[in-house]
């Protein structure tokens, strides 16, 4: 079984690097079959979490005792108040790394897609949007929709990718200072008609200065968006919060 799996993944990867054997939309096909079966591959056998490297059964990547650490984001950050699910902090903060920088990204798939579930429920929990959309990358399919998808589909949300484009290349936004993300992102996103009049949930990976959100909501506004909030898996914590409970311990 888990060879089956594995040649039928690699042979779509085959055909979707080299864009032969799929017909119109095949390469959308192609790697959400190389994906799906690598996935489904690893949630067949005993995995190692990500973490503390103990042995668990599971489709997730962390084991429960570090699940348990996981740091709850209760309080909005942003003039938008854009709500998260955890702190970008310990295990999380390993996860999500491991997933946006590593070799194999769809490994991590479920157990984000799980993290945004809980702070939509937390958050959003009663609330009704007419199209879910993730920050967009250019040129090339971002990782995100690896669990937005998932997500979405989980909690009954229409996920149209298309509605918001990032127009021109930028800097990698983890390089910079927060002066420098406002600058680099400015205009680099145009959110399409079939926007207005709705109201939009945005998703994204980690809030940090909240440039990036910041100038999607501002695309989505100009496009005509009814309302636009704003979900993220992870936030860092607030230094000046960070502070002002130092000083009170």
């Amino acid at each position: 079984m888990l060879y089956f799996l594995r040649r039928m993944g690699f042979r779509a990867k085959m055909c979707y690097n080299q864009g032969v054997g799929f017909p119109k939309g095949g390469d959308f096909l192609a790697e959400n079959i190389f994906y799906r079966a690598r996935r489904a591959a690893a949630a067949l056998f005993t995995r190692r979490c990500v973490c503390c490297g103990r042995s668990f059964s599971g489709r997730q990547c962390v084991c429960s005792e570090c699940a348990a650490g996981l740091i709850p984001a209760d309080e909005p950050r942003g003039d938008f108040a854009a709500c998260a699910s955890y702190l970008y902090e310990g295990s999380a903060r390993d996860v999500m790394l491991r997933f946006k920088f590593g070799e194999a990204p769809e490994l991590y798939a479920d157990t984000l897609a799980d993290w945004l579930c809980d702070g939509f429920d937390r958050h959003y929990d009663g609330e009704s949007f007419d199209f879910a959309v993730s920050v967009p990358s250019f040129g090339e399919r971002p990782r995100m929709e690896l669990f937005v998808r998932d997500f979405a589909k989980r909690r009954g949300l229409c996920y149209r990718p298309g509605l918001l484009i990032k127009t021109r290349p930028t800097e990698k936004q983890h390089r910079l200072s927060a002066a420098e993300r406002r600058t680099n992102l400015r205009g680099a996103f145009a959110a399409s008609e079939a926007v207005r009049g709705k109201s939009i949930l945005l998703v994204d990976d980690i809030f940090t200065t909240g440039s990036t959100v910041c100038e999607c909501t501002a695309a989505l506004h100009a496009a005509g968006a009814k309302s636009v909030s704003v979900l993220t898996v992870l936030r860092t914590e607030d230094k000046t919060e960070k502070s002002d409970n130092r000083k009170e311990k």
